[in-house]
C-alpha cells in the first residue's frame, strides 16, 4: 500500500521537480546540485505531500494501533510542537482532515443526516472573524517558540473547525446536485475529480511560472481580481484537462508526471 502511495504521489513529484530543475538550468543559467534538488523536491507541490504524509499515517494507525483515534491525536500535537520546516506547518493543518475523512467513511457517516441550516449559520458567523492571521500562511500551525501558546491554540481549532464545515457544506450541496440532476449531465464535475492530481500540479506550475509574470493583475482592485482570479481557474482547469489527455496517450509519460492515474 506505502509502494503504491510512492508510485502515485512521489514519483510525479519527482518527475516535475527534475523537470523544473532542468529548465531553470537551461534557461535561467541556475547550477544543478544535489541539495538545491532535494531541497526542490522537498518544498514543490505541497498538497501532494500532505496527501502522501497523511496517508502513510492513516496506514499506520490502522496496521499497528488499530484505528485509535488518539495516535492522531498524538501526532498532530507533535507536529505542533515542531519548528516549522519545509512546510511542515501545511501538513500538519491538512492531516485531520484526512483523519476525519477516513473515519467518516469507516463509519458510513452520512452528511445529509446533519442539519445543514446550523453549520450554515454557524460557517457565516465564523467567517465574520476571519482576518489575515488567520491564514495557515501567515501564522503558521506550530507553537514553537510562539509568544502566545493559547492564542496559537486558539487559531488553530478555529481554523480546523471553519475548514471542516465549510468541507461539510461542500459535500452537502455536491451530494444534493447528484441526486437531483441526471448523473449522465454531471460528467464534466466526474471528469474533474479523476482528474484533480494532475489539474493540481498543472494549476501550480502554470501559475508559478507564467502567470506570475503577468503584472497587470497587481494593479487591479480586489473585487475585480476575484473575478478574473475565477475565470483564470476555469480557463488553467479546461487547459489542463487537455495537456492531461495529451500527456495519457504515453503509459510512461502517465506513469512518471500523473502516477499512471
Amino acid at each position: 500500500m506505502i509502494i503504491r502511495k510512492i508510485q502515485t504521489i512521489v514519483v510525479p513529484i519527482l518527475f516535475w521537480a527534475l523537470l523544473t530543475k532542468v529548465l531553470m538550468v537551461i534557461f535561467n543559467g541556475e547550477a544543478f546540485t544535489v541539495k538545491s534538488f532535494i531541497l526542490q523536491v522537498l518544498s514543490s507541490l505541497w498538497f501532494l505531500w500532505a496527501v502522501f504524509y497523511s496517508s502513510i499515517g492513516l496506514i499506520i494507525g490502522n496496521k499497528l494501533f488499530k484505528d485509535n483515534i488518539l495516535f492522531h491525536v498524538v501526532v498532530v500535537l507533535g507536529l505542533m510542537l515542531l519548528p516549522n520546516m519545509l512546510s511542515k506547518d501545511l501538513y500538519g493543518f491538512m492531516y485531520p482532515y484526512f483523519a476525519i475523512g477516513y473515519y467518516a467513511n469507516k463509519h458510513k457517516i452520512d452528511i445529509k443526516s446533519y442539519n445543514i441550516k446550523i453549520i450554515s449559520a454557524t460557517y457565516i458567523i465564523m467567517m465574520l472573524f476571519w482576518d489575515k492571521n488567520k491564514y495557515i500562511y501567515t501564522t503558521g500551525l506550530s507553537f514553537y517558540n510562539s509568544k502566545n501558546v493559547f492564542n496559537t491554540i486558539g487559531i488553530d481549532i478555529y481554523r480546523w473547525v471553519i475548514g471542516l464545515l465549510g468541507s461539510i457544506i461542500v459535500i452537502w450541496v455536491v451530494g444534493i446536485i447528484y441526486d437531483r440532476y441526471n448523473s449522465e449531465k454531471l460528467d464534466v464535475i466526474r471528469n474533474i475529480g479523476v482528474e484533480s492530481l494532475g489539474i493540481y500540479i498543472l494549476n501550480i506550475y502554470i501559475s508559478n511560472y507564467l502567470l506570475v509574470k503577468i503584472n497587470i493583475f497587481e494593479s487591479l482592485n480586489e473585487a475585480i481580481y476575484t473575478i478574473i482570479c475565477f475565470i483564470m481557474s476555469l480557463i488553467i482547469t479546461i487547459v489542463s484537462i487537455q495537456i492531461i489527455n495529451i500527456i495519457k496517450k504515453s503509459k510512461v509519460l502517465n506513469r512518471l508526471s500523473l502516477g499512471g492515474r
